[in-house]
């Protein structure tokens, strides 16, 4: 549940690992960036931010 407005989310992602010899030698993770802003409620933020150049 999201804090600041009350509401349960849910976003797809994707791990990858990279395994050697039985041990994780590279991780790597992989989400929708936009849709975790969204459900923040910090989507204007960041649209802001990249209009800014920042």
């Amino acid at each position: 549940m999201v804090t600041t407005t009350g509401e349960s989310f849910s976003f797809p992602g994707l791990l990858v690992l990279r395994v050697r010899n039985g041990l994780i030698v590279h991780a790597r993770d992989y989400m929708d960036g936009v849709r975790v802003a969204h459900t923040m409620g910090r989507l204007a933020a960041v649209a802001a931010s990249l209009g800014d150049g920042q």
